[in-house]
Parts: structure tokens; sequence; C-alpha cells
């Protein structure tokens, strides 16, 4: 007897969409079977009829903070609930580095605060936020972790960037085993350079932000790694890509079959710039900025042909309440950035995308679950609906309208920024490795998360994954 069969849902994959019967036993998917065929015994069954299967979503992009700004925040807790709701039953956060600490401390302190709270499956990537050459000897252990991602910030913050020499001796050490490396790519420099000549010329407001750090900076750090990645053999990500400029020489890397990846998210697709001289621009403060329409609009001609290779949430929990006090009479560059998003990305990716006939269902698949399930090292136990992977499932009406609104969402924020938007379909159901977490709006699961360690596959490292474009 099965534990779980859902019948007459349409089941996507990257390639095809079929009604398929799928039947869930344990944490698994047992099978998949032309409606009807399967035994009637189990005990569950799921009339998805008008749905549509999905596997869950995997946010590769997700920062967790216990408090931030001197404010308790919701927690790994809130948000993983939070993100099962949205129809996202995997998350990868990228483990902040506290200052004084090695990789490794900053992991276990990650994994010792996850691992109680979690209510969807979950791994961590080693971010580099104080960089030393002290790194590299902590390469080897971590990987053995399962931990095969490295992070580093090649922009301005608190500590000088890293030097170019030691992100390319992180790139070969890296490439020697296997790992990847995921880099924010803004020249810290032209950053420093553009805010001091605003400022100096008393353009003080959220309006100018985004020409502090215009596409030229992020053009420039993304040209410069790939330069250091080609020749260092290594395989590189660069998250929350936000410029055509960028965009453009990422593929011209993956038409020379290099292996870079890139990932753009929501607020990049869906806002331009003209939302910084708005009344509530606060609210879009992040790095890199939101760029112009043009910059939009080449963005989505990236998720259409391929090159973008997945989307991530850049999920930060922050209060607009405290955003606002830190802002009031301060510049630009004085102004806290962050958003929460973790729950909202497949119903706005799906509204705006697949809604309104920019991408298909298939291709949404791709870059929410399969690619980012495969360029992470968790594929195919996640990103698929297959015998053998892990019973994540989504399912997903295309029919109704909702608003959302911040009181309606699980993120225990007090904004988003996407209040008031009205947004076509809805999850109705989400099941985490074979249990029902989310029933038609109501959390009805347990706390069952749990940390997953992971290998890169090698068509990821050789540069074989490609996006098959909508």
């Amino acid at each position: 007897m099965f534990d779980i069969i859902i019948t007459g849902g349409t089941v996507v994959s990257p390639a095809s969409s079929q009604v398929l019967d799928v039947a869930v036993e344990g944490e698994k998917i047992m099978a998949l079977a032309q409606p009807g065929t399967l035994p009637d015994e189990a005990r569950r069954t799921v009339d998805a009829r008008g749905f549509y299967v999905l596997p869950g979503a995997v946010d590769p992009h997700v920062h967790s903070f216990g408090e931030l700004w001197g404010q308790k925040l919701p927690g790994f807790g809130v948000e993983t609930r939070a993100a099962a709701y949205g129809g996202t039953t995997t998350l990868i956060e990228y483990g902040w580095q506290q200052k004084g600490a090695t990789i490794q401390q900053s992991i276990d302190e990650r994994l010792a605060e996850f691992g109680s709270q979690a209510w969807v499956d979950f791994s961590v990537n080693a971010m580099v936020v104080h960089p030393s050459w002290e790194i590299l000897r902590e390469v080897d252990d971590v990987v053995a972790r399962g931990i095969p991602c490295f992070k580093i910030l090649v922009h301005e913050r608190e500590d000088e960037p890293p030097e170019d020499a030691l992100c390319y001796a992180l790139m070969q050490k890296l490439a020697e085993r296997g790992g990847l490396l995921s880099i924010h790519a803004e020249n810290a420099s032209m950053c420093r350079y553009f805010t001091r000549k605003l400022l100096s010329e008393g353009k003080t407001g959220a309006e100018y932000f985004p020409q502090s750090r215009p596409p030229l900076a992020e053009a420039e750090a993304v040209h410069r790694m790939i330069f250091l990645a080609e020749r260092a053999g290594a395989a590189i990500f660069f998250p929350h890509l936000s410029s055509g400029a960028a965009l453009g020489l990422v593929r011209e890397a993956q038409a020379r079959q290099l292996p870079v990846y890139c990932e753009t998210c929501p607020h990049y697709l869906l806002f331009n710039d003209e939302v910084y001289s708005q009344e509530r621009a606060i609210q879009f403060i992040r790095f890199p900025p939101i760029q112009s329409a043009a910059d939009q609009a080449a963005l989505w001609e990236g998720v259409q042909d391929g090159t973008i290779n997945c989307i991530g949430s850049d999920h930060v929990s922050a209060y607009l309440s405290r955003k606002r006090a830190l802002s009031d009479g301060k510049p630009f560059n004085e102004m806290p950035g962050g958003m929460g998003q973790v729950e909202t990305v497949l119903s706005v990716m799906y509204s705006e995308g697949v809604a309104k006939g920019r991408i298909t269902i298939n291709r949404l698949v791709e870059l929410l679950s399969a690619h980012p399930a495969r360029l992470f090292g968790l594929y195919p136990r996640k990103g698929t609906i297959a015998p053998g992977s892990d019973a994540d499932i989504v399912l997903y009406d295309p029919e109704p309208r909702r608003r959302i609104t911040s009181d309606d969402l699980h993120m225990g924020l007090d904004y988003t920024i996407y209040e008031g938007w009205t947004v076509t379909g809805a999850p109705v159901m989400t099941i985490v490795r074979g249990e029902i977490a989310v029933e038609r709006g109501e959390h009805v699961g347990a706390r069952r998360g749990k940390f997953l360690p992971r290998t890169i596959a090698r068509e990821v490292l050789d540069g074989r994954l490609r996006g098959e474009g909508c």
C-alpha cells in the first residue's frame, strides 16, 4: 500500500508536461503511471485534476539571521515554514562568516542552530565575509562535509575585498576538490568612487543609489572573475545578476563552453530603478541595486534563452520599521538593505512569467527546481518528480487570482515588496519528503527538515549544464 497517490495532475519537468499519477511511499516517489493504472489502495489519495504537479522549488540563495541591525528576527524556523507555504521545499543558506571565526566554526554554528528549527530540508554554502589566506586551509575539510560551494564578496564591505590572487587561489583549490565558487561581483573601487562623487555633489537620496553601483561595476567584476576562472580551470557562479552588461559576459563565456553559471532574482525581473524615486524606495535598497528598464528587459531575455540558470530569492528577513528608523536622515550608502522573499518566489514567477506568456511552465520548473538542484549537488534527490527522488511535491492551481499582502504571508515581517499585487495561481499543497506540510493554506506538518550534504556533478564542473530556454 502506498502512503499517498496523487491522481490526475499534470506532472511537469523541464522537458515535458504529462497527466500522470504519482505514488509516494515513505519519503520517496515510488512510481509514475498513466492515470488509473496504479493500485487503488493508498492511505491518502489526492485529486490533482486541474493542478500542476511540480517538484518542490529549491531556493539556492537565502540569508538567515537570528538578529540583524540590533533587532531580533523571525529566524530560520519561521523562514522555512514560510518557504513551505510558498512551494519551496529546499533552501540553501549562505552561512555568514562571523568576525574572528573560521569558516568551519561559522558552519558549525549554523548547523547547530538550524537543525532543530527547519520545516523544510536545507543545506549551507560557505560564505567568506572576512577574507584571508587561511581560508585555503579549510577548503578540504569543508568540502568533505558535503559543502562544496564557497562564496566570496568582491564588492566593498567592512573588510577589504579579497585580493585577485586569493580569488584565483580559491578557484584553483575548489577546482581540485570538485567545488563551485559563487561570487558577489561588483567592483569595490568603482562603487566607492561613484558613491564619493555623488555624495560630494549633494546627491544623497535613495534615488541616486543605483548610480553609486552602476552596471559598469558589476560587469567589470564579472569579466575579471571569468578571466581568472578560465585560467584556474574552475567552475563559477554569479548570484543575483542585475544587469544586461554582466549577463552578456556570462553568455559569451557559456558560448565558449566554460563552466560559468548565473542566477537572477525576482526583484530584478519585476522592478526597475524607478522604484528608488518612489516613497517606498527604502524597501528596495539591496546589493547590487535594481537597475534600468533596459537591464530588466535584458534579464528577461536571459531567462528566456537559457543563459540564466536559476532564480533565487536572496531572502533576508528585514522589518520595514527598522529600515526606516536606521535610514532617517541618512545618505543612500548608509541605508540598510535586504528584503524577505522566501515565500513569494514561485507565485510571482508563475504569475509574471508563465501566466503572462514570457516563459513556459517547463522553463519555470527548470529555473526554480531542476537547475538549482543540479548546480548545487542535490539532483536527482531534489528538483525532479521521478522514482527514487525525494517526494518533494507542490500542487499548483493555475486558476485563482489573489492579492498579496504582508498580513497574509507567513514570514513574520511587516512588509512585502509585492504589497497589493494581484497574482495568478496559488500553491494548494506542499509535500516535504512524503509528508504533507501545507494544505490549502493550513500548515499541517511537523518540523522535519534536515541538512543535506552535497557533491557537485561532473556536468556542472565541465560546463555541460545548459538551460533549454523557454
